[in-house]
């Protein structure tokens, strides 16, 4: 049946190759809108499985967390203060913009006002009961009166600076069991104890969080409060009081508009590379110029064809997707070699060039159609993967595999019966194909010997030496990438962790979700301990261990 399909095919192409060729310039025309309106998504969190993506946009929503810009702001030794006023001034300059949500360079006012009230009367409810001993004895007369000397003598030493006020609202220090617990919320990070801003501890870096309205996957949003961010920052480092300062930023915006530049730059590299590279191969190969135009084209134009049908029922397209195009023009190259090898050898044996094409698309059309079907299969199956842009990817290449091979059995032919016939006809170049038939032919326990041994060698190779599996999600980011450089050298400065876990803890009530973060509590703190991580934040932080504030039950009296 695919024999009769692929005659019917061959000879309606060399029959009307001008209807054939009209009809695919028609469609073309109506891919090209479809191509042009298709828009990339490049949001890192689609390249996730879906319970973690529907976990990460959850708390997006829940909390904002996700669109935000961070920037690196460095001096020499001694600077500090013209850091908080490049803070405080770029702060100026961003916050009535409709781009920018909020900007974060130190703890709101309000915040540290509230937990300072808070601390000192809450302060005996974070009393752990490995410190019930030491809080009692503190309040005695004796504990009471040692404290107070103790304060005094504090008071009386120079330099004491800002302890001076906490000492005198506290002079007992009750303020040390809540405090130990509030530290822990900084996690791993490492901020100026002594100050409420973002400061590292030598006080030459100062960390600004800027969160933005528009979400970082939609690109002209992020593209927008980047620029927005970049023209402020460079207009404040341009005044004499800030030439001396470093910004760097990093954050999903900047992560997003990195990767569509990347990408689009690789697009621009790779698929002219991969067009001149084949195209150079194959005349050298078929000897003939003309091989440029009508072996290339049906590969590109069922490319174009397949992106415009995918975005006819699908409008969004993720980046990471682009990056198989290259691999599609050198799979649906091998349908137009098939057919033009075939017809190139039936020439040589005499026939007609209508003739060759006409017998070309017919005997090799159910070799392709199989090929084509194996390989639009295999393609198909990433639909079955749990990352969306594999998804995206399988079902582009399928489109474009069988359109590739539609083109060469239809679109090909035609377009050479429309081209003028080569004035010379050479032999394509046999690449030493029969001299390997024939030593196949004549020595086959050899050959199959070799290629035994050869495939039991990989094996062992494999067995021995087993490839490992990239696990970084940050290497799905450009090599040498400038954004997770920034990312890293903060790290290196505030603390923090380059792998972050995130627990999202839903239930009905406050009440509910307190006592849950409580029955996490001690596993995390002890694998803490075990030093399988590095610090745990959570709310439960700020409020005392509802089982340490619980009196325990008086004994039952006995029975009679």
């Amino acid at each position: 049946m695919s024999t009769r399909l692929f005659d019917w095919l061959g000879h309606l192409a060399v029959s009307r190759p001008r209807g054939v060729l009209t009809l695919y310039a028609i469609a073309l025309l109506a891919a090209l809108p479809l191509v042009l309106r298709l828009h990339l998504e490049a949001d890192v969190r689609n390249t996730l499985p879906p319970d973690m993506a529907r976990a990460l946009e959850r708390h997006n929503a829940l909390f904002g967390t996700a669109d935000l810009a961070f920037l690196l702001v460095q001096t020499s030794p001694g600077g500090r203060d013209t850091l908080l006023a490049f803070g405080a001034a770029l702060h100026e300059r961003l916050t009535n913009s409709p781009l920018i949500r909020s900007i974060e360079y130190g703890y709101p006012p309000e915040m540290l006002e509230v937990l300072d009230r808070l601390s000192l009367e809450y302060a005996p409810l974070f009393v752990t009961p490995a410190q019930l001993d030491d809080f009692d004895q503190l309040l005695t007369p004796q504990g009471i009166h040692a404290q107070l000397h103790k304060t005094l003598l504090q008071l009386s030493a120079m330099g004491t600076g800002p302890q001076d006020q906490l000492l005198l609202t506290d002079p007992l220090q009750l303020r040390r069991f809540a405090f130990a617990r509030l530290a822990a919320l900084r996690g791993t990070f490492r901020f100026d104890p002594t100050s409420p801003y973002f400061l590292s501890p030598d006080g030459t870096a100062l960390l600004m969080k800027i969160a933005g309205r528009r979400p970082v996957h939609d690109m002209d949003g992020a593209k927008a409060t980047v620029a927005l961010i970049e023209q402020a920052s460079d207009t404040l480092r341009a005044q004499l009081a800030f030439r001396g300062l470093m910004v760097q930023a990093t954050g999903g915006y900047y992560f997003a508009t990195e990767s569509e530049r990347v990408i689009r730059r690789d697009m621009i590299v790779s698929v002219p590379l991969t067009v001149v590279s084949i195209g150079a191969l194959i005349t050298w190969s078929l000897r003939r110029w003309g091989v440029l135009i009508y072996g290339i084209l049906p590969t590109l134009l069922s490319l174009v064809l397949g992106l415009g049908l995918f975005a006819a029922f699908h409008p969004t397209l993720n980046a990471l997707t682009l990056g198989c195009i290259a691999s599609l023009v050198g799979f649906g190259m091998d349908y137009s070699l098939h057919v033009l090898q075939r017809a190139f050898n039936e020439q040589e044996r005499g026939f007609s060039r209508l003739e060759s094409l006409r017998i070309a698309v017919g005997q090799t059309g159910g070799a392709l159609l199989l090929a084509a079907l194996t390989t639009m299969v295999s393609f198909l199956a990433f639909r079955a993967a749990s990352q969306p842009f594999l998804h995206d990817m399988g079902m582009l290449a399928a489109v474009s595999m069988g359109l590739s091979c539609l083109l060469s059995a239809t679109f090909l032919p035609a377009l050479l019966i429309s081209l003028p016939p080569p004035q010379r006809l050479r032999p394509p170049r046999a690449l030493g194909l029969p001299t390997l038939i024939t030593a196949t032919a004549r020595f086959p326990r050899i050959v199959l010997g070799l290629s035994l041994l050869l495939s039991l060698g990989a094996l062992g190779v494999l067995l021995c030496w087993p490839p490992r599996f990239e696990t970084d999600l940050r290497n799905i980011h450009a090599a040498n990438s400038p954004t997770l450089h920034v990312q890293e050298t903060i790290a290196a400065l505030f603390g923090g962790s380059q792998e972050p876990l995130m627990l999202l803890v839903e239930d009905a009530t406050e009440v509910q979700v307190m006592q849950d973060l409580y029955r996490l509590q001690p596993t995390l703190t002890a694998m803490v301990q075990e030093g399988l991580l590095a610090a745990v934040t959570s709310p439960a932080m700020l409020y005392p261990n509802p089982s340490t504030q619980t009196p325990p039950r008086p004994a039952s009296p006995p029975p009679g």
